[in-house]
């Protein structure tokens, strides 16, 4: 994910979506693995005056007010839960999935492991958009019985994208498709979330 497109209406669906799992398996905490990676908009204001154009950076104020993922510490705090960022810049693959096993682990209580790629799962040829089933498969597997994966997954240009990728986060998992948990909205209809909670 990138700051610059934080805050939009996937958002909203993201954030609606993970606090009602929260709810649901009354868990008070959410790992929040960000992927993030360096922004790429550079946001200009051209400035006309007396005949004189100038071109200025938009001010970082308004970048950070209205583009920080780190905000999203006010939603736990109005929600009563405590929500914790991993923000590790993700570059490198296998740094990444072994720096955030090691933060997760460090979190002995009951938890969401929420997983935020760009795009979500990786089609056959990843990139730093996708999340692999195989890292996903490390992830879940350090996390303790009682904890939740989530993942954010954006649309394929498939018509049946939202089966085929429940079905491989049900593999990355080691669960029964039909055990996974989606949640999507009409209003918003290119994204969805699986979630699938950790047994004995």
């Amino acid at each position: 994910m990138r700051n610059e497109f934080y805050g939009d209406k996937r958002d909203l669906v993201k954030w609606g979506s993970l606090l009602h799992l929260a709810e649901l398996h009354n868990i008070k905490l959410i790992l929040f693995a960000a992927y993030l990676r360096p922004d790429t908009t550079a946001l200009q204001l051209n400035v006309l005056r007396s005949r004189t154009q100038q071109t200025i950076p938009l001010p970082n104020a308004v970048w950070r007010h209205f583009r920080n993922v780190h905000d999203i510490h006010d939603l736990g705090r109005a929600a009563g839960i405590t929500i914790d960022i991993f923000d590790d810049l993700f570059q490198d693959r296998e740094d990444y999935t072994r720096r955030l096993i090691k933060w997760i682990q460090n979190r002995p209580s009951r938890k969401i492991v929420f997983l935020d790629p760009d795009n979500g799962l990786s089609p056959q040829r990843p990139d730093l958009k996708h999340v692999k089933p195989d890292e996903i498969a490390q992830i879940h597997g350090a996390m303790e019985p009682g904890d939740v994966a989530v993942l954010y997954q954006h649309a394929r240009r498939t018509k049946t994208w939202l089966e085929d990728t429940r079905a491989q986060f049900a593999r990355a998992v080691d669960a029964n498709p039909d055990s996974i948990v989606t949640i999507h909205s009409p209003g918003v209809s290119d994204v969805a979330f699986f979630a699938a909670a950790k047994s004995a």
